[in-house]
Order: structure tokens, then C-alpha cells, then sequence
């Protein structure tokens, strides 16, 4: 995961589980489980919508 993180130039990683517990797996990186998805993880803003997510490099 974190090699992914390094490469794709995340800010975070969260890997999304079954349990009832969030924790770090690694520097950026952190379990949350599937119960706390819509209050521990923000959602993303859609281009459509109005918002600005764009990939890295994928800019002008």
C-alpha cells in the first residue's frame, strides 16, 4: 500500500474493513471500518458537481 501511495501521490489510503475498529496500517495509511465509511471519511467532490478533484499530473 504504501508503494501505491508513493506512486499515485496520495495524500491517504484508507482500506475500508468489516470490523468495528479504525487504525493506521502505515504512514498515510489506515483501516476504517465499513459501519464509520460516511462519518470518518470525506467524500469526494465530483468534477460535475462543481468541484475540483483532478488527478496528479492530470492538470494543466
Amino acid at each position: 500500500m504504501r508503494i501505491a501511495v508513493d506512486d499515485l501521490r496520495l495524500d491517504s489510503l484508507e482500506v475500508i474493513h468489516a470490523g468495528s475498529e479504525t487504525y493506521r496500517l502505515a504512514d498515510k495509511v489506515r483501516a476504517v471500518p465499513l459501519a464509520r465509511i460516511g462519518t470518518e471519511i470525506e467524500p469526494l467532490v465530483s468534477s460535475r458537481q462543481g468541484g475540483s478533484h483532478t488527478a496528479p499530473g492530470s492538470g494543466p
